[in-house]
Order: structure tokens, then sequence, then C-alpha cells
């Protein structure tokens, strides 16, 4: 009986690509959820050889300098994009200079890629040690000289006492606690050291496994200097044949029955990764005028940051509310047009209802709607548009000629909440509630699945202020 064809010894170059996204695949499923071949993060991490994702791309999103990002830390570098911009991939390494940054993009991408991945490795090892960043810490220090990747566990004393050790992607690092300012690092240390096999045993411990000092592809990978396990050795079929599968944070190691250790980064990249090229980062926004934002514009914000909470609070705090909520119900409008009131934006008359229903006037989502009611007071702007505190998010069905807007809520610029970013105040029908969103999951998931598409318009007035 022919046996099945070890597909990375196949001639046929499909073949071999159908191995190198399986193997893809095995790679994200132990800390980085799923390849998607057709994600820019994805993408950018394969054509430039980051290695294994250390976590899933964090569905919120970091705020720095007054713009959002989402990013995904990976074993040699966290990766970003602003916005929308899911092609324009930015790199925390080539922010990186000879010092820890103080602020800014790339401060909030080591702090970022440190909470991730140590968040990822909780959900498999009870946490253990030091979670945070230091800048002040030569293990940190070192890690970001040398490349090394965000940690996968955290900064602690061995069980003996005699060693500090803490295990990054790209390396593990520690000292013995007699030079607790040095830095040593695994990899550069000789099998013949005592503290080989001592530090080796707390790499593996990091995810929760045993070392195995004459495994094959612990060997070659020691050997070879591909970091941190990211999980043991795994059996697995694939058309047919069976492989032994190993993900290393600098590369995933496989053989077929015949005991041969192959590299993942040795097959050749799909079509799809080798032809595709980042596109460039957007230049920074204009910015802001002097003196910093305009009066009533921080006064808007800061009113619509202070409403969130319950419909009930907010009602006792602000009793003119209830004029603008009747009901008691704090709707998505009403918080829009009472903030607006409050900040003194003239209004405008009822607006058109194409479908009859009578949303015409500021209780209404629709009520924000481009109509020739508001011609002169609303205009509005894309979504690639610089946002300014103020801008409005309408969401709706079908087309504004036949259809009317069923959603409404409040762009108010960069906040804190409950430990998140944000910067949309949302209320809802029926909702007891108000609470913070963050603007790009709105345009991208419409606030509903109910809603197919957001547009965004903007108080001229208020547009005025900012120079606009």
């Amino acid at each position: 009986m022919r046996r099945p064809p070890v597909l990375s010894d196949a001639p046929d170059p499909q073949a071999a690509q159908r191995l190198w996204q399986f193997l893809a695949e095995h790679t994200y499923q132990q800390r980085g959820g799923t390849f998607h071949l057709d994600w820019s993060f994805h993408l950018y991490a394969a054509k430039f050889g980051l290695g294994a994702p250390l976590a899933p791309s964090d569905p919120t999103p970091i705020q720095a300098d007054g713009r959002t990002y989402d990013y995904q830390p990976f074993a040699r570098d966290t990766i970003c994009n602003e916005g929308r911009n899911w092609d324009a991939v930015q790199s925390l390494n080539a922010m990186l200079g000879a010092s820890v940054p103080a602020g800014g993009l790339a401060r909030a991408l080591i702090e970022a890629g440190y909470r991730a991945s140590l968040a990822a490795s909780a959900t498999r090892v009870p946490a253990k040690g030091n979670q945070a960043f230091h800048p002040d810490w030569t293990f940190h220090q070192v890690a970001l000289q040398a490349r090394l990747g965000p940690p996968i566990g955290g900064n602690y004393a061995t069980a003996d006492g005699k060693y500090a050790v803490q295990v990054f992607a790209g390396d593990t690092l520690y000292t013995p606690r007699s030079e607790i300012t040095r830095c040593r690092r695994l990899s550069e240390t000789p099998a013949s050291d005592p503290a080989y096999a001592a530090i080796w045993a707390e790499t593996y411990a990091a995810i929760g496994a045993p070392y195995d000092a004459n495994a094959p592809f612990q060997q070659f990978a020691a050997a070879n200097k591909l970091g941190a396990p990211l999980g043991p050795p795994r059996p697995v079929a694939f058309e047919g044949a069976s492989y032994t599968v190993q993900v290393f944070a600098l590369d995933t190691l496989y053989a077929a029955a015949d005991g041969a250790i192959k590299r993942l980064s040795a097959l050749p990249l799909p079509a799809a990764v080798a032809a595709w090229q980042p596109k460039p980062v957007a230049p920074p926004p204009p910015p802001p005028p002097p003196g910093g934002m305009p009066e009533r514009a921080s006064r808007l914000a800061n009113l619509a940051i202070g409403l969130l909470g319950s419909d009930a609070d907010d009602l006792a705090r602000f009793p003119q509310l209830s004029k603008f909520a009747p009901d008691r119900d704090i709707v998505c409008a009403d918080l829009v047009t009472f903030c607006l009131s409050e900040v003194g934006v003239k209004l405008w008359g009822n607006v058109a209802d194409p479908t009859g229903s009578g949303r015409t006037g500021p209780r209404a989502a629709n009520y924000y709607r481009p109509d020739p009611a508001n011609q002169g007071m609303l205009r509005e702007v894309t979504n690639e548009s610089t946002w300014l505190p103020g801008d409005i998010l309408i969401y709706g069905k079908r087309d504004l000629s036949v259809d009317r807007a069923y959603h409404v809520n409040l762009y108010v610029g960069p906040f804190t909440h409950e430990g998140r970013a944000r910067d949309v105040v949302n209320s809802s029908l029926g909702d007891p509630l108000v609470i913070a969103l963050n603007k790009e999951r709105c345009v991208e998931t419409h606030c509903s699945v109910d809603y197919t598409w957001t547009r965004r318009v903007r108080v001229i007035e208020l547009e005025r202020e900012f120079g606009g």
C-alpha cells in the first residue's frame, strides 16, 4: 500500500502551501485564536516573520495621543493600526529608540503587549509574579533592546530562591538573586551551567508543561534559539499523514513519521502573503486649536461623560433632563439633544420621515439626519475625516430617501471608563444605563445587527469653534 506523501517533501507547490496554512492555523491556536489569511495583522506577521501570536487581537483598542489603535502582540513585535486603516500596519520595533519611551504610542503598545500576552497566559497557567511593565527594571530594558517581545510570564523568584526569572517570547531572562541588577539570557547559557536545566524548567512551567532535556524538538529549538515554547509537542494528522508539531515563539517545528525536524519558516509563503504590502501610515491630524479644545466642545464632552451610569441617577442629578425625557427613559436622541441644548446649540425644526412613523422631532434619532430643515446647521462628514468632539453618529437600515435613522449617539473624544479606552457616549430606548463605546466599533458594527450603515454628522456652529 502506498503511504500518503509527506507534504513538506512533495514537489507540488500547492501541497506545500496547504501544509503552511495548516501549520499556521495550529500556531495561532496556541494563544492567538484563529488564523485568517485575509487579516492585515496576520499577513504582516507572516510576511515579516514575526513568529507566533502571543494573544488574539484585542477587541478593546488602545488610545495614544488622541488616536485609537487596534493591536496584536507577536513574538518578535507588537503591531497596530489606527482606526479602520487596517492595512496601514505599524510596528512597535520601528518606533523604539535607545531608551524606553516615556509615553506616546510606543509606550502604550509596550504596556498593552504585556497585558494581552500575560492575560493569554493566565487562561492556561495561574498568574505568577509581578505582571506589570517597569521601565526601570533591567529585565524589561534588556527585553526591549534585544527585541525579545512581550513576556509570557511574570517576574518572580524561583521556589528555591536562587534566581529571579522572567520568560519572554524570544528568550528567558534570569539572574542569581545575589546579582539582582544583572541579567543573563537562557539562549546564551551553556548546557553545562547549573542554571541551564533549572531555567529551562521555569520556561516550560510558564506554559504548564514539563521540561524534557532529551526531547528532539526541545534540543532543536534550543540549538536554533527559537525562544519560549508555547505548547508541548502534539501529534496531528493532515491529509492522511501523521505529524508531530510543537510551537515555539519564533518558529513552529514539525516532523513526519521519519522524525526529521523541519521549520514552518522554511516553507514557501502562500501567494497571498508574498504579494501583500502594508499601506502607508496616514499623516497625523492637524493640531488642536491654540488653548486646546474649544470651551463649548469641552463642556459638551464633560457633560456627556458625566451622564454615564443609570437613567435614574442622571435624572436626579440633572433635573432639567426631565424636559427631554419626560417618561424618565433617556432614549438615544434625548442624550444628544440634552447635551447640545445645555451648551447653547441652536436646534432646528422637524425633519422628514419617509416611513410616516412620525419620527421627526428632537426625541427621535431621525432628527439628526441631513435634511433641508437643518441645512446650514448640520452637515455630513466622511468617517475618514478628522473626528471632533460633538460629532454625531446616526444608524439605519435602508437609504434615507426611503427610510429613517433609527439610532444616534455622540462622539466626545478619548476618555477612559472602567479601565477601558472609550470615545462615544450612548443611550438606548428601554435601556436604563448610559454606556461608553468606541467609535471604531460603532462604525464597524453599526451598534446593532439590525442596522446596515453608520453615518457621521456635525453641528456647524461647534465646528467653527475648532477653526473649521
